[in-house]
């Protein structure tokens, strides 16, 4: 399959390999996991075996293909997704039903046969059925999140945090590896008031740049992104995912991500035969600062 219809013959063999796994959860190649402390709440999922981000109304009621992402969900190892998948891979381009599902496609959800289409017409055709009531549409929290949506809301994120260590002396605590899954459950009283995904200035788990095709290189999905547009945008959600891990260990980087590549390609074409040593110094002073 070609595509977003490749995911589906990947997970199925991922299901099948490891009958140990509880849970497979798909990522696509343009997401970024932006929050590191995050746990997934897979306790309260005892009911569904297939979890994805969206909005409800928008799909169940609106039959809208954009109504969700399934560029980043959730799928329980059980007979049930198995099943599941083959109901789905019956609506993509190696299917001999593939022309009579592009044309209910069109008529029920008003765009062309795309894995995430024949998902948003799955979830709305089947939602009472013994397929749709095991599938939830995630709203409480950015198990996917629009990456335009969220990038310009990083800074202030990093300072509302900063805000929160000051008042807990725990959490100025530095040790590692020791304790830092520990963070997040003492950081959560002082969210309770931060609201969820949009507007909300508590860190959204995943950052997904849809349309920007960072894995082509040469040119974007939507015509109104650029590259250098996405790049930085990627730059900012790597650099805030990057200084939470580095956090632990007492340092953040100085500067950006992007201007770190940048300053790489120079020392590599400047400083070959130089003082290594002396260039090795600066350059670790240049990327990390204590905090």
């Amino acid at each position: 399959m070609t595509g977003g219809w490749g995911k589906l013959p990947a997970i199925r063999a991922a299901l099948v390999a490891h009958p140990e796994a509880e849970w497979i959860w798909w990522l696509d190649e343009d997401t970024v996991i932006t929050d590191m402390e995050y746990r997934i709440p897979f306790h309260k999922y005892k009911d569904y075996n297939f979890v994805v981000h969206g909005w409800p109304k928008e799909v169940y009621e609106k039959k809208r293909w954009l109504g969700l992402n399934d560029g980043s969900f959730l799928i329980r190892n059980c007979q049930w997704s198995l099943d599941f998948l083959d109901t789905w891979a019956d609506m993509g381009p190696r299917s001999p039903n593939f022309d009579k599902w592009t044309k209910f496609l069109l008529e029920e959800i008003k765009h062309g046969p795309t894995d995430q289409t024949a998902l948003a017409y799955l979830l709305w055709k089947e939602h009472y059925s013994w397929l749709g009531k095991k599938m939830l549409i995630e709203t409480r929290y950015y198990l996917e999140g629009y990456w335009i949506l969220i990038v310009d809301t990083l800074k202030n994120i990093t300072e509302r945090y900063l805000e929160i260590e000051k008042s807990d002396r725990m959490l100025r605590r530095r040790h590692a590896e020791k304790v830092s899954e520990t963070y997040g459950v003492l950081r959560e009283p002082s969210l309770k008031d931060a609201g969820n995904e949009f507007g909300s200035w508590r860190r959204p788990f995943v950052t997904h740049f849809a349309g920007c095709q960072p894995c082509i290189g040469k040119r974007t999905r939507n015509p109104s992104f650029t590259l250098e547009g996405c790049k930085n945008a990627m730059d900012k959600a790597l650099n805030f995912a990057d200084n939470q891990v580095l956090r632990n260990y007492g340092f953040v980087h100085h500067i950006p991500i992007g201007v770190l590549r940048r300053l790489e390609a120079v020392r590599s074409k400047s400083f070959r035969g130089g003082d290594a040593g002396a260039w090795k110094t600066t350059w670790f002073s240049w990327r990390l600062r204590n905090v």
